[in-house]
């Protein structure tokens, strides 16, 4: 089985320390696909309605693959299941086996693992495949109550050459506010390494890692923006910012 380079088997993210704060319980979400990790812990969280959105064409197959392997074996098993079944040389970051278990909800107990090949069984996830920056021609007239973004936002280098990075995200967050409901959430940044915010020393993803600048670009009508920080499982912290529209 060949997935392209950009493909991850699990989330190198923790994303036990935002989730919970996005109130997911009965609520209509649009998250990135990469490792479903982030589709698969909203479901543990009781949302509903849940679409992937992804440029990777081959996310909806190893949907159907991961999801097979989650309701066929037990929680223990399925670390070396996912990874004998799907990884190739082409495969993207393969977390290991202890971060698995602390960044994911649904790795965490067997009552939530439970719960997951329920919602698997039984409940469909749709999928959008399409670019991030052109969003609003993806999605029409839809709405969400949640957004999970990871933090591809801020690639905006690789993405938008010759181009005001910050005018860039500006407009892609005036488009994915367009789908929000009322009231709705956006996890809008992912941080690996807080004590690189605002301080990054390196020329790629210099604009992704300027919280200052970003927060400038984006906050012209006052808007609700909730920073957290939290354990990474190594020697330092991660971080996300969440949007709050009122």
């Amino acid at each position: 089985m060949i997935f392209k380079k950009d493909f991850y088997l699990f989330t190198t993210e923790n994303i036990n320390g935002y989730i919970n704060e996005m109130d997911l319980k009965n609520k209509s979400l649009l998250t990135l696909g990469s490792s479903l990790d982030q589709a698969y812990n909203a479901l543990v969280l009781g949302a509903d309605k849940v679409t992937v959105f992804d440029i990777n064409v081959n996310v909806e197959m190893f949907h159907k693959i991961k999801r097979d392997l989650i309701i066929s074996y037990p929680r223990e098993q399925l670390y070396n299941k996912v990874i004998s079944s799907v990884y190739t040389p082409n495969t993207e970051n393969v977390t290991d086996y202890k971060s698995v278990y602390n960044y994911n909800l649904y790795m965490s107990s067997d009552e939530n693992y439970d719960l997951l090949r329920d919602k698997l069984y039984h409940n469909d996830i749709s999928f959008i495949n399409g670019n991030i920056f052109d969003i609003k021609d993806e999605l029409n007239n839809k709405k969400y109550d949640r957004m999970i973004l990871s933090n591809v936002l801020q690639y905006l280098e690789m993405y938008n050459i010759d181009k005001d990075n910050f005018e860039v995200l500006k407009k892609t967050f005036l488009k994915l506010k367009d789908h929000l409901s009322d009231e709705g959430i956006i996890q809008l940044l992912y941080f690996y390494n807080t004590g690189l915010i605002n301080g990054y020393n390196f020329d790629d993803y210099f604009d992704g890692y300027n919280l200052d600048g970003i927060i400038d670009a984006l906050n012209e009508d006052d808007e609700c923006f909730d920073y957290l920080e939290f354990d990474s499982g190594h020697d330092f912290k991660d971080g996300a910012v969440l949007y709050k529209k009122r």
